[in-house]
């Protein structure tokens, strides 16, 4: 009897473990699509869907709807997720730091996950102080709208160039592009005029097909520039790559149109250089090409270019000499003497100077021919007067 009680317990036990556990594995892993309401499930799956494609940008839409109907904080790991992918870490900073905000209510590895992301992405934002003189003007950066001026705090952005935009009503339209460097906080001074105080300008370009707008060194965006700018000096500026930047300093007086246009011109992308030698006959090569000798004077693209310097009897110089677009540059070279070779050169000169006073002496000290005399000598006996 006691032996089948014991069967029964242990069969009931198992039974109620079987059904427990289940249920609570299930309360641990709860997909969020399952919290969302009905109406909602759909618009999840799009999301999904949506990213998968890389279209972030839509399926934050999708998440940022969810989250707006919820207020459930896992959902706003995804939306980090969204900006970090278009590289906007600053919003993904403050998307994940809300949802850590309410880390109470949500599952421990999710937390974690948050976390980790969080790690990842701070190294690429840093903190921005805007000052201006116009209270209550809208701030857009990287066309993403912040707090209305002034700020109690600095504003959290990401590293690197940032647009940055105040309008206002009655105030003339602030643009300006920043680089903002790493793990260094900025600070940016944007004041207003009002728009009485300003003209219309129409900035355009010849000689190229896009370039960059800039108006005392503010970039203004592509060619051609529409919009007000203050009245007094400015100075227009049109800069594209492989061209050689156009500017214009121009007065814009109040309500009086202005046009301006700019003509770039391609760069030739050639610096100047001087080679001079210590001697005029000393052979000047450049990239394995004779230039001339003793001085060479002329233009050579811009990069790297290997310079070879000749003379018989000396040593041969060669060294790299590079230049950049419109450098001017001077090289002066040296020649050695080359010992190795100097002893034949003063033998040479020895055996030559040599022979020379031996041919010399022999006419100096050579005898004038006298009348034949007789004498005891045998005649096949030749004195010598000179002896070496």
């Amino acid at each position: 009897m006691k032996l089948l009680l014991r069967a029964l317990w242990l069969s009931l036990i198992v039974a109620l473990s079987l059904t427990l556990v289940p249920a609570i594995a299930q309360a641990q892993t709860t997909k969020i699509r399952d919290e969302l309401p009905e109406k909602l499930r759909a618009n999840w799956d799009a999301a999904g869907e949506l990213f998968d494609d890389a279209n972030f940008e839509a399926a934050m839409n999708e998440y940022r709807l969810i989250y707006k109907e919820t207020q459930n904080a896992r959902i706003l790991y995804n939306i980090g997720v969204c900006w970090k992918e278009r590289k906007y870490y600053a919003q993904a900073v403050g998307a994940w730091e809300k949802q850590l905000s309410s880390k109470d209510k949500l599952p421990k590895h999710e937390v974690e996950r948050t976390e980790l992301a969080l790690e990842t992405v701070r190294g690429f934002v840093t903190t921005l102080e805007i000052e201006t003189n116009q209270a209550g003007a809208r701030v857009f950066i990287k066309d993403i709208e912040q707090p209305k001026t002034p700020h109690s705090a600095p504003l959290t952005v990401d590293t690197g160039p940032n647009k940055i935009v105040l309008e206002k009503e009655g105030f003339a339209r602030v643009e300006r592009t920043i680089d903002i460097a790493k793990g260094k906080p900025a600070k940016v001074l944007l004041n207003m005029v009002p728009a009485k105080e300003t003209a219309p300008a129409k900035i355009m370009i010849t000689g190229a097909e896009t370039a960059t707008i800039f108006i005392d060194g503010t970039e203004m965006g592509p060619a051609p520039f529409e919009g007000l700018v203050p009245t007094g000096r400015h100075t227009f500026e049109a800069v594209q790559k492989g061209y050689r930047p156009a500017l214009q300093t121009s007065v814009v007086v109040v309500n009086e149109p202005i046009r301006v246009t700019l003509a770039l011109a391609p760069e030739l992308n050639e610096g100047k250089i001087k080679i001079r030698t210590d001697h005029r006959d000393a052979v000047i090569k450049i990239d394995g090409t004779v230039r001339g000798t003793g001085t060479w004077e002329g233009l050579l693209s811009a990069g790297g270019h290997q310079l070879v310097v000749t003379k018989d009897g000396y040593l041969t110089q060669t060294q790299e000499v590079s230049l950049v677009s419109d450098q001017e540059r001077v090289v002066d070279i040296t020649l050695d003497l080359d010992q190795g070779t100097a002893w034949i050169y003063w033998t040479v000169t020895g055996v030559l100077v040599a022979a020379g006073a031996a041919t010399t002496c022999y006419f100096v000290l050579r005898p004038a021919e006298s009348a034949q005399v007789s004498g005891t000598l045998s005649p096949f006996v030749v004195p010598t007067l000179l002896r070496f």
